[in-house]
């Protein structure tokens, strides 16, 4: 099995367990870098949260940095916060 395989496994294991019930794109043919050459080589720059708008808000993979995975978990709950505050009002 080649690494890129075990990766997306990977990926998609740890977002199945954390709950998120929101879509996840995982560009395994390098689709978007191709498309966006401006972007860093570097794996830690490859990983986006968009919000509703598709602007980026955050970027950093929380596999590797426990602090981005601190900060998307804070990100989204402020999120889901002011999306449940508006249905409610």
């Amino acid at each position: 099995m080649k690494s890129e395989q075990l990766d997306v496994r990977m990926l998609s294991s740890y977002f199945h367990y954390t709950g998120l019930n929101h879509p996840i794109y995982i560009d395994s043919t390098n689709v978007f870098m191709k498309n966006n050459p401006h972007i860093p080589s570097k794996d830690k720059y490859h990983t986006f949260l968009l919000d509703e708008d598709n602007n980026v808000i955050l970027v950093g993979n929380p596999l590797y940095n426990s602090r981005i995975g601190n900060m998307l978990e804070k990100t989204i709950e402020g999120k889901m916060r002011r999306v449940c505050f508006h249905k409610q009002g």
